[in-house]
């Protein structure tokens, strides 16, 4: 990769692919679509709708039910 290519923003199938996006049961269904998909693990770093700081309210709706 090049400085030019690491300055650009990533193409938005690229980001879809790897971001969570939207209400609460989407991010769910996401979350658990990569894990049947094989993933042993996933994070969620939830972020403010500008995307700005982690947004702990967000983390704890998204929490499971223990």
């Amino acid at each position: 990769s090049s400085e030019a290519e690491l300055g650009r923003p990533a193409p938005d199938r690229l980001v879809d692919g790897l971001v969570a996006w939207g209400d609460g049961p989407s991010v769910r269904d996401r979350r658990a679509a990569v894990r049947a998909a094989g993933a042993d693990e996933v994070a969620l770093i939830p972020l403010t709708a500008e995307g700005l700081h982690a947004d702990l309210g967000t983390l704890e709706r998204l929490a499971p039910p223990w």
